[in-house]
């Protein structure tokens, strides 16, 4: 079996709301060792085993499924109030997942990085957004200000979040063509970071 792949955390991760105590003193803890930490997802993006938690107050903390099959979702669209964004549909190809809020300020600067990517791609690799309990206007208003036009679904209860373990905002997860998820990031990646996830991302997809 293959060892999961490593939750990498980053530096500009925001706590979830409504997550709790430890989860603002796990991100406190990445806050402290940023700079370790975003040098050495360089080299650990996908596969590397014994990476995949974070050690908190000596708790070893799992940081929400890591591998196997992406949990299943089937979401309204935030642009589209006729249809849904279903994890399913995007099954096939490689699929970037990012979870975002209208407050969590790392995400907006983020977002902007994400929708290039898209565009530059061209639907080689598939993004998709969980926009997490917000309002309608005030989503949509950021991704026009983004530039984002890949599909949103709104995640307004939060069942979605916490299907994937979801911590701190933004959290990435990295899900190959055949459904399984290969990585995550939580914080906000930059684009060199961004792209070599990609890159393993595409080596690591069932055509």
């Amino acid at each position: 079996m293959s060892p999961a792949p490593p939750t990498i955390v980053g530096p500009g991760a925001v706590p979830a709301r409504g997550l709790g105590r430890w989860c603002r003193s796990l991100l406190l803890a990445a806050a402290l060792v940023a700079v370790p930490l975003s040098v050495g997802a360089v080299a650990t993006v996908l596969g590397t085993p014994g990476a995949g938690s974070a050690t908190v107050d000596n708790q070893k903390l799992d940081l929400g499924p890591r591998s196997g099959p992406a949990p299943q979702f089937r979401l309204p669209s935030l642009t589209d109030e006729a249809a849904m964004v279903a994890i399913a549909d995007f099954r096939g190809r490689p699929v970037v997942l990012n979870f975002w809020a209208t407050w969590c300020l790392p995400c907006r600067r983020e977002m902007p990085l994400l929708a290039a990517a898209d565009r530059r791609l061209g639907g080689a690799v598939s993004f998709v957004g969980v926009n997490y309990q917000d309002s309608t206007d005030e989503a949509l208003a950021l991704l026009a200000d983004t530039g984002v036009t890949y599909p949103s679904g709104m995640d307004v209860d939060g069942e979605v979040g916490r299907s994937y373990g979801l911590y701190g905002m933004p959290t990435t997860v990295f899900i190959a063509a055949d459904g399984r998820i290969v990585g995550r990031y939580l914080g906000e990646m930059s684009a060199t970071t961004l792209d070599r996830f990609i890159v393993k991302l595409v080596a690591t997809g069932v055509s």
